[in-house]
């Protein structure tokens, strides 16, 4: 198909180089066969990056409102707009971004049928799981009677169950990526999308496990400063790493294709 003079395929991706790049959205071809398809519709092109920035502007003004509700001792908007509240606004923004994120990875997995999508998804859900239904608090409460957990360096016992709950869950779903990562061919776009995601996973886990951690150590100083500034480090850090997720997960939605068609 020619348009204005040119093959459809020689279509320009659009001019923001920092926005493409970060997502991973240059396409690609490997052995013949395309991971992401690189005739997307035009439409496409430009809904994924502006569906990032869109996200990000959004955690952006939740942080400001937060930032502002802290500096004026409350008189200034919410409580419910606090991004360090449980069920607040800025954390019901977040459930839509995994199930949007889990909802974009089963429909890769549909369209290609590479199992390492389900798996993804499955990580995706379980986000939305734990947020909503503070699914690592309650079994690390369970974890601290079970393993008879004790506090130790400023670190509450409770916290300490929370962590081990944590990484055993990280090891279950993370060796199932790893083993369905090994298994998916050299071609496999499902493969490509894993390595576009584990630095924007890498930045999730840092601000939520980290941080967090960190985070305790600093209530010790009771500087409200500290504690502020650190708290949207864990909190905002967590809600963009949530937004470049969602974005790249979109991607996948609309451009991955079985390597046969």
């Amino acid at each position: 198909m020619v348009r204005n003079g040119r093959h459809a395929g020689t279509h320009r991706w659009i001019d923001n180089q920092f926005v493409r790049e970060l997502v991973g959205m240059r396409p690609f071809s490997a052995n013949g066969t395309l991971a992401f398809q690189d005739r997307l519709p035009r439409g496409a092109q430009l809904a994924t990056p502006s569906m990032l920035l869109i996200l990000v502007a959004i955690d952006i003004v939740f942080i400001a409102i937060h930032s502002l509700i802290w500096a004026s001792g409350g008189a200034f908007g919410r409580r419910a707009f606090d991004i360090e509240i449980d069920q607040g606004i800025p954390e019901l923004y977040n459930y839509l971004k995994w199930a949007l994120s889990a909802a974009a990875c089963a429909v890769a997995f549909v369209r290609s049928r590479e199992q390492l999508f389900l798996v993804w998804s499955a990580l995706f859900f379980y986000f939305l799981l734990d947020d909503s239904l503070r699914v690592h608090e309650r079994l690390g409460t369970q974890a601290v009677l079970a393993l008879e957990l004790a506090p130790a360096f400023l670190v509450r016992a409770q916290d300490i169950g929370e962590v081990v709950v944590c990484a055993v869950v990280g090891a279950l779903l993370l060796g199932l990526m790893a083993l369905f990562y090994w298994r998916a061919g050299t071609g496999s776009s499902a493969r490509r999308f894993t390595l576009r995601q584990l630095p924007w996973l890498g930045l999730l886990i840092f601000c939520g496990v980290i941080i967090d951690l960190v985070h305790i150590q600093i209530r010790a100083l009771q500087s409200p400063l500290a504690l502020h500034l650190c708290g949207i480090v864990e909190d905002g850090g967590e809600m963009i790493a949530a937004s470049l997720l969602t974005a790249v997960s979109l991607l996948a939605a609309v451009s991955v294709r079985r390597a046969t068609e």
